[in-house]
């Protein structure tokens, strides 16, 4: 099942679709994974990062 945003996005090899979010496995509603890369002619053009919970944007 895909997020409402992206499921537009999904099948269309005219946008590529990153995001950056944290583990689906660690969250409601555990959407996101890895391996979601798209249907169809937008296979590929959907790339899950999925990142550690309380991973942070600051620099050290």
């Amino acid at each position: 099942m895909e997020m409402a945003h992206r499921k537009f996005f999904y099948k269309d090899p005219k946008v590529l679709y990153i995001s950056l979010h944290q583990d689906p496995l660690t969250i409601y509603p555990g959407t996101g994974f890895i391996d979601d890369v798209g249907e169809g002619e937008g296979e590929g053009f959907n790339v899950n990062v999925p990142l550690p919970p309380f991973t942070a944007d600051d620099a050290t």
